[in-house]
């Protein structure tokens, strides 16, 4: 007997098709109710730590907003709805970084204002991500004028 996963096509059987990744993702960022502070307390080492309290200090400053704890290591700050494309609604921080890895990530970043990335500093990007080794890297003000402008942009399209 022929297996139904293995069957050609146009053998007869009806192919079983495995649930695709869409259909079974699930969310992948949730607030959750866990301290911010406590979070950035137990990162390790010291420079990590010390950059997360700054960091935190300067998105706080540009949004105009409290840190909020998203999923299992995210700090984000602000927050909007949107619809996905399978009709379900999700929430995400309007900002947010996170101090996992080798490099702080920062998301939602605007990654169009030229103006301000090329006098930020030594930076990587990835999709709407910013990407430092570390803050000593970078202009900090040029930082929080990038992270305003972000939320902005972010609020803007969202709303909240």
């Amino acid at each position: 007997m022929t297996s139904v996963l293995s069957s050609p096509a146009g053998a007869g059987d009806k192919a079983v098709r495995k649930p695709t990744r869409k259909a079974t993702a699930k969310k992948k960022i949730v607030r959750t109710a866990g301290s911010v502070a406590g979070f950035i307390d137990a990162l390790t080492p010291e420079a990590k730590r010390r950059d997360s309290r700054q960091l935190a200090q300067i998105m706080r400053r540009a949004s105009g907003r409290s840190a909020m704890l998203w999923g299992n290591g995210i700090v984000g700050f602000g927050r909007y709805r949107y619809q996905t494309s399978a009709g379900r609604e999700n929430e995400a921080p309007m900002i947010a970084f996170s101090p996992r890895g080798a490099k702080l990530s920062l998301y939602h970043m605007d990654l169009e204002a030229s103006a301000l990335l090329r006098r930020l500093g030594r930076y990587q990007t990835g999709q709407r991500c910013l990407y430092l080794a570390r803050l000593s890297d970078v202009d900090v003000s040029v930082l929080e004028a990038l992270c305003a402008h972000s939320f902005r942009r972010v609020r803007k399209a969202h709303g909240g």
